[in-house]
């Protein structure tokens, strides 16, 4: 596997671990941002017990850092490759995440208290509709749940006869909205 220079801000290293009918592999790829071509290495495993125990020995040889605390162990060790930010977050414990919901929270654009609400999309009028169908058929959350997962492709496959009412709807939605914006800013001078 050709070497590549870990301490570049644009070398990458991933790993993967692949199950394909039931045979598994550990897949190790190196190599530069921007510039054709990377190495590959395939590691062949005799189960998935093997291959989670290979894909962890090569996390912690490539990064310095056990996979088990990657969440947790933020030190950067020279010549292995660091562990993206978002990586360590998105995997991370409870406290992370609270955290970024704390941020997100904060940086959320808040609406001036009595400002009129945006005005719905087509899209988020037909998917309202659709849960609300979903909770009138069966009130059960897994119902509401399995229609959200569907919604796009629902909304994809509809005509378009009948999506065309949703449009109309979203388009009397912005009247109203554009109507009551302008009262409000009038208001507000």
């Amino acid at each position: 596997m050709e070497d590549f220079d870990q301490t570049s801000t644009f070398s990458f290293c991933r790993l993967q671990l692949i199950e394909e009918d039931s045979n598994y592999t550990v897949v190790i790829k190196v190599g530069v941002v921007g510039e054709t071509g990377f190495s590959t290495k395939r590691i062949p495993c005799q189960s998935l017990e093997q291959a989670i125990n290979v894909f962890a020995e090569e996390f912690e040889e490539k990064t310095g850092v056990s996979w088990v605390n990657r969440h947790t162990d933020t030190t950067t060790l020279p010549n292995k490759y660091s562990i993206p930010k978002n990586l360590r977050n998105e995997f991370g414990s409870k406290e992370n995440k609270e955290e970024q919901r704390k941020k997100k929270k904060a940086t959320t654009k808040k609406t001036e208290s009595g400002a009129p609400k945006k005005p719905k999309t087509a899209y988020l009028i037909f998917y309202q509709h659709m849960i609300e169908i979903a909770k009138k058929k069966n009130p059960s959350k897994t119902s509401v749940i399995e229609v959200s997962k569907n919604m796009s492709k629902l909304w994809a496959q509809l005509p378009p006869e009948e999506k065309e009412v949703f449009k109309k709807k979203a388009i009397e939605d912005k009247e109203r909205y554009l109507k009551e914006i302008k009262n409000y800013e009038e208001e507000h001078k």
